[in-house]
């Protein structure tokens, strides 16, 4: 229909992208779609006005139209319940008992992602970076692209956008690396994160006092876990979009490869972190004369990236903790460059190791926060880790044929941490490896279906 119906003309194929788009998110629930139209309208007639619009107050009132509307839907679907009851609990610590206004509100799903996406088209315009687009059916379908609309990558009006502005022709070689990504993705949903996934929400959820070496076993197959699960949809996205015609950007970059917390960053959910960069951290330096903005910047960029995971206060201390990390590891990079420099390979590839090392025991100590569902339950894994003697025990199985998938999936990372993803195949490989390779993932990937466990960033 998309390539051989509807191939002359990219604005139908833009209508059939925005229904199928619709039909896709209405099937979860219909009654959402109409928080995605709302959030489009306001966006692209703000747009529209602020391009004809010279006066800078005028401008700002636009602009805050984009902002209150989009972060209040936003506002009250993630964050009223955990509002309520911060205040409630507030008042009850001084004496004073208020009623209890919490709500059954269920979160739409995705809308952290689209709402981010469409404030970066108004916020680009108000800045003179882009220009509006008149074509609503385009923008309609940028806003709610179905490859990435419920679990991103966040895109970019300014990358995103223009794609659908212009005619697309079929692409061969392209649709077959959309084709690579895809597998690879399922690969590390199917095979690796739904395989682990009992495993580390036994440790987080269920075990009662679970023993140190479970907990040490646990911290690297629960980062492979939710790094699998994550990078994995965005792979899936960005493949489902090639076959399209449209490139998404890249959400993961082999991230358990960095050598430093800020390197880190860098390579972790890309889509976020550079938004918050770019739409908060930078013009919170601009309108601070703080000797210390860029610490208090960092500060309010991960603790507002924990409070975008999720209205719960270990999501807040994560971020508040992960600031802290990355300011030290910034602190340690400076003087490492200053005092040490390495004078043979040996102390060069030692000193890496440790860089490696130390910057993923950050990454995994922190994921504590991250996935624990409460401080009381924080604070009994932490007890629990206190307890030497049970050293030598593991109070769960492991199964050994995903530990052997992690091997194999991190050994093709390592391979092709140059490229642009995990199994990013050269065509100069002969096909028979390359349809070897294929249908061997393939056949794992038959082998785990069947449980059906969501992808974990539906939740946010």
């Amino acid at each position: 229909m998309y390539w051989f119906v509807l191939s002359k003309s990219h604005r139908r194929q833009n209508i059939f992208i925005l229904v199928a788009s619709y039909l896709f998110y209405g099937l979860w629930d219909y009654r959402f779609l109409s928080l995605i139209a709302l959030s489009t309208t306001i966006d692209y007639f703000v747009g529209l006005r602020l391009a004809k619009s010279n006066d800078k107050k005028h401008r700002k009132f636009l602009l805050s139209i984009s902002l209150i509307g989009n972060l209040s839907i936003l506002g009250f679907f993630k964050y009223y319940n955990f509002f309520v009851e911060s205040l409630a609990y507030s008042f009850g610590t001084m004496g004073i008992r208020i009623s209890d206004f919490t709500m059954d509100i269920i979160l739409p799903v995705g809308i952290s992602f689209y709402t981010l996406q469409t404030l970066s088209y108004t916020i680009d315009i108000y800045r003179d970076k882009i220009k509006p687009t008149e074509d609503f059916i385009a923008f309609s379908a940028f806003v709610s692209f179905f490859p990435q609309l419920v679990a991103g990558p966040i895109e970019r009006a300014s990358n995103l956008l223009p794609q659908f502005l212009q005619p697309r022709e079929f692409n061969y070689k392209y649709a077959v690396k959309g084709m690579e990504m895809i597998l690879w993705g399922l690969f590390m949903k199917v095979v690796i994160a739904d395989s682990l996934d009992a495993t580390q929400a036994y440790i987080f959820f269920t075990s009662k006092n679970p023993t140190l070496l479970s907990q040490l076993v646990n911290l690297p197959l629960s980062t492979t876990w939710l790094y699998c699960d994550f990078a994995g949809y965005s792979l899936i996205a960005r493949g489902t979009a090639r076959l399209l015609g449209f490139e998404l950007m890249r959400n993961f970059a082999f991230p358990f490869f960095a050598t430093s917390v800020s390197d880190f960053w860098k390579r972790w959910h890309i889509s976020l972190t550079s938004w918050l960069m770019d739409y908060v951290f930078r013009p919170y330096l601009k309108i601070t004369s703080s000797k210390n903005k860029a610490v208090y910047g960092l500060f309010l960029v991960f603790i507002l990236c924990g409070l975008w995971h999720g209205a719960r206060l270990t999501f807040l201390l994560w971020g508040g903790l992960t600031a802290i990390f990355y300011i030290i590891d910034r602190f340690v990079q400076k003087s490492i460059g200053k005092h040490f420099k390495p004078q043979h390979w040996i102390t060069s590839i030692a000193l890496s190791v440790m860089l490696w090392f130390s910057t993923q025991a950050f990454f995994m100590l922190s994921g504590y926060l991250f996935r624990s569902p409460s401080l009381e339950r924080m604070a009994v894994l932490l007890k629990s880790m206190t307890n030497v003697g049970t050293i030598s025990t593991i109070d769960w199985k492991i199964n050994t044929i995903p530990l052997i998938a992690v091997f194999f999936f991190f050994g093709f990372e390592y391979l092709h941490r140059k490229r642009n993803f995990g199994f990013d195949l050269s065509q100069n490989i002969p096909r028979v490896a390359r349809w070897g390779l294929y249908l061997l993932i393939s056949f794992m990937i038959v082998s785990y279906l069947g449980q059906t466990i969501n992808f974990v960033y539906f939740q946010f």
